[in-house]
């Protein structure tokens, strides 16, 4: 019993903590970091019934290592579960789709996130 209350409670603190979040429109259950600016007109989505290609770009005041922990972090949370990780890219995988963080450019920090796959 006590097992099951500490479960329970460590899930809705980290929901809590999820819901002041902002997420990623296209892209369900992928948050974005606090204070990251989206670029405008450089998003591009193309979906049907059987696969979805949703990529979009954001700008950061941060650093790339910041923005990763930020991934590592808060997407087990939402069933994402990481498959590969370099210093330029991060794979996380739930289900059949795909969700990648890569680096585009330093100075300034421009982050792309490219979700592909079947969404269920």
């Amino acid at each position: 019993m006590k097992f099951a209350t500490v479960l329970l409670l460590s899930l809705l603190l980290n929901f809590a903590a999820l819901a002041g979040e902002s997420f990623v429109e296209g892209m369900e259950d992928v948050p974005l970091p606090e204070g990251v600016t989206m670029l405008p007109n450089q998003d591009f989505s193309f979906g049907n019934d059987d696969t979805q290609l949703v990529e979009v770009y954001f700008q950061s005041e941060s650093d790339f290592a910041k923005i990763l922990k930020f991934y590592r972090e808060s997407l087990p949370q939402l069933g994402w579960n990481k498959q590969s990780e370099s210093d330029k890219i991060a794979v996380f995988e739930r289900g059949a789709e795909e969700l990648s963080v890569a680096l585009e450019s330093l100075k300034p920090l421009v982050v792309r996130l490219t979700l592909t796959g079947r969404p269920e």
